[in-house]
């Protein structure tokens, strides 16, 4: 199926041409792969240095990344089976999309999202060590949902799943992820 990857960013000069990279060495098809970068204002290269890669490019004025993620699934395929969110400072695994789509085939229930693992380089902190520990698994909906919250990276959410998108009202990385997945219990 058509998959949409979603990238959102800030001032992401020193990190963003790996996340690419990564991206674009995925082992899926590229003709069934979209890749949107939506950026929240950057100040510094981000912008020269996405537009380097096969990418739809979103240039927002600095509203925070609730805004810039709206704006990325807005402007995704109305054709794809999720959007895969990948925070900029981030490195995929070639089976990313794979992986998450391996995971919706076994469960086969629609209102769900799928939490990818992820591994942090750079710099860590207890946040990051409890998020490293986890591993996939498919985040239910409704009242019996699994999880209260889950990071919007590495995360693939079904358009028709996603309801409203991000609370804007919360300005900075902090906050909105878990406002989205609280809105999956309705």
């Amino acid at each position: 199926p058509q998959i949409t990857i979603l990238v959102p960013t800030f001032n992401s000069q020193a990190t963003i041409n790996d996340c690419l990279n990564s991206i674009f060495k995925v082992n899926y098809p590229l003709d069934k792969l979209e890749v949107i970068v939506s950026d929240d204002g950057s100040q510094d290269n981000t912008l020269k240095m996405a537009q380097k890669f096969p990418v739809k490019l979103i240039k927002n004025n600095h509203k925070g990344p609730a805004y810039a993620r709206n704006r990325g699934i807005l402007n995704s395929s109305k054709n794809s089976f999720f959007v895969l969110l990948i925070d900029s400072d981030t490195k995929v695994s070639k089976n990313i999309v794979l992986n998450h789509l391996s995971v919706y085939k076994s469960i086969k229930i629609e209102n769900t999202a799928v939490c990818g693992k992820i591994e942090f380089y750079g710099k860590k902190n207890y946040l990051s060590d409890l998020i490293e520990a986890s591993n996939m698994f498919p985040l239910k909906s409704g009242k019996n949902m699994n999880l209260l919250w889950a990071a919007s990276n590495n995360i693939s959410i079904p358009l028709k799943f996603i309801k409203n998108g991000f609370d804007e009202s919360f300005p900075n990385a902090a906050g909105e992820d878990v406002d989205l997945c609280w809105s999956f219990r309705k």
